[in-house]
């Protein structure tokens, strides 16, 4: 039994995967098992693993995010088990290292419950250009807030804890890790931990950064509201090799089709639920603020301080909630 095993879903993810495995083989002072759960890829993925001196275990299976890392999971023989995305690498030899240390810390001298823990994201600059829009994404991505978790952040959990959840939700492939993230919040046992993971910018750069936003609000949206029927989601989420620049306009068609379709009840608590879901969201608005006060300020003193994010809490919140 190692002390982590590291989960990893792929489809055709050879050349994201060398660098990541390359990552996870340079860390010290923790054993790990890396179990490659694979969706059919047609690439040579299934073979990555087998000159990087790790143990590694290879599974094919069925296709999906959320049955892939489940799959892995059952195969897990670690007292923790990471799940992460092939296209994240480590930022440094100990960042696992630290991370295990954080997480018992909390789970024992802290907290004195079992913990589950998130790595804080940096986007890797593939193609020399840079966004306001992706610090935005990486300082929302360190809020404890509701929908702000998502896999690409890393999801480091006891396996105990982990199988006492239930595994991911199947039902949604893609929002699985954001609502076990959110599971977890609920309950207490959600921590940001003190170390950073790269993860690609590749899907952004390909897609357009703003198209992939909007459909990834609408993906959110719809998910929060239980009706991710009304979304194709081979057409709005490709995988990362195959993705190619996002056109909306047929996607918002099909949604408008599916909306039509519904009884006169059905479309109004649609459209309540939806209203509910932005109200609750309205925190964004603020916080935004915040980004753009920091990115006008002289020096760094304000970053991470989010004083309108604070108070829409402590003002605003319950009117927008209402």
């Amino acid at each position: 039994m190692s002390e982590l095993s590291i989960v990893i879903p792929t489809l055709n993810e050879e050349a994201s995967l060398r660098k990541l495995i390359a990552s996870i083989a340079v860390q010290k002072g923790v054993e790990v098992e890396v179990i490659i759960a694979d969706g059919g890829s047609a690439d040579k993925t299934l073979t990555v693993g087998e000159d990087s001196g790790l143990r590694t275990v290879t599974l094919r299976g069925g296709r999906g995010r959320a049955t892939q890392l489940n799959a892995g999971s059952l195969a897990a023989r670690g007292e923790f088990i990471l799940f992460l995305h092939a296209d994240s690498e480590l930022n440094n030899s100990v960042a696992l290292r630290t991370a295990l240390n954080a997480l018992r810390s909390a789970s024992t001298e802290k907290y004195g419950q079992p913990y589950a823990g998130h790595f804080a994201i940096r986007f890797g600059n593939e193609t020399g250009s840079f966004s306001r829009a992706y610090k935005c994404l990486e300082c929302k991505a360190r809020l404890n807030r509701k929908g702000c978790s998502h896999g690409d952040q890393g999801i480091l959990i006891p396996a105990e804890l982990f199988r006492k959840y239930g595994g991911f939700d199947e039902s949604c492939q893609i929002l699985a890790e954001t609502r076990l993230a959110d599971r977890l919040r609920e309950n207490g046992q959600w921590l940001l931990l003190p170390v950073e993971l790269t993860s690609s910018s590749r899907r952004f750069e390909v897609e357009g950064l703003k198209e992939r936003q909007i459909l990834n609000a609408v993906i959110m949206a719809l998910g929060a509201v239980g009706r991710e029927d009304m979304l194709d989601f081979s057409a709005a989420y490709a995988t990362s090799n195959s993705s190619s620049k996002l056109q909306l306009a047929p996607v918002f068609r099909n949604i408008e089709e599916r909306i039509k379709s519904l009884e006169e009840i059905e479309r109004a608590d649609f459209w309540e639920k939806i209203g509910r879901y932005i109200c609750e969201n309205a925190w964004q608005v603020p916080f935004r603020a915040d980004l753009l006060v920091q990115r006008r300020a002289a020096d760094a003193a304000n970053e991470g301080q989010y004083r309108f994010l604070e108070l829409y809490d402590r003002y605003l919140k319950r009117l927008a909630n209402i």
